[in-house]
């Protein structure tokens, strides 16, 4: 019973499936996601979601990504190869400068 009175959300991989379902629903209305379509092909949409997505990336995902990517994860996963989880190691250990 315990697991019913948890609540559930969607993930990533459920809204990417929404998304593409979204816009196979769109394609097939033949509508465009473009405010001002110049065309209503199924190409356009799909170019307009990748201009979107790549200035997403470029302006606010990928600076947080790479940081949380090289200076968490790969270090973990480095840790876990050499047998060593679970132990500090030095290039692990947060470094702080107070400024001296």
């Amino acid at each position: 019973m315990d697991n019913l009175d948890k609540k559930a959300g969607i993930s990533i991989l459920g809204l990417l499936v929404l998304a593409v379902l979204f816009l196979l629903v769109l394609n097939y209305f033949h509508l465009s996601v473009k405010i001002v379509p110049d065309s209503s092909s199924p190409q356009s949409n799909i170019n307009y979601i990748g201009e979107v997505v790549k200035s997403l990336w470029n302006q606010y995902l990928e600076k947080p990504v790479h940081y949380i990517w090289n200076d968490f994860i790969l270090p973990f996963i480095s840790s876990i190869k050499n047998g060593n989880y679970g132990q500090p190691s030095d290039d692990m250990s947060p470094q702080i400068n107070f400024g001296q």
